[in-house]
């Protein structure tokens, strides 16, 4: 992709369309063009990737085990076409709904803030202001 200049945008947009054909869930074109130049520029987010992930895309270190010891009170954010499950973050909930909470964000899958940055904003602001 770094190398596919001036056509990157587009091949882009072409795997988007390919990926999600069909499904009632479509990435806007905001998102298309976060991806591209998410991954245009000089490779950094990959490289941490091993360490991170197991060879079966899992994480190393799952958040909930970590996330699990915090004093603080922790909202999870998930999109309502959110290709990671929210069970971890529905089970912290369950067992100290006090200290967790879980929200689902309308219209949007994993990236939140671009996908639905009008509601992902709302949410934050208010968790911050209460």
């Amino acid at each position: 992709l770094r190398l596919s200049v001036p056509f990157g945008p587009s091949a882009v947009r072409k795997f988007v369309q390919l990926r999600f054909q069909g499904r009632e869930y479509y990435p806007s074109p905001v998102l298309q063009d976060y991806l591209y130049h998410l991954n245009a520029q000089p490779g950094c987010g990959e490289f941490v990737l091993p360490a991170l992930l197991d060879s079966t895309v899992h994480a190393r270190d799952p958040l909930g085990k970590r996330v699990a010891l915090l004093k603080a009170p922790v909202l999870f954010l998930h999109g309502e076409y959110d290709w990671v499950r929210d069970c971890t973050g529905k089970e912290l909930q369950r067992t100290n709904p006090e200290h967790f909470r879980v929200l689902q964000l309308p219209s949007c899958g994993h990236q939140l803030f671009v996908e639905n940055p009008k509601a992902f904003a709302a949410v934050v602001a208010k968790e911050l202001h209460s």
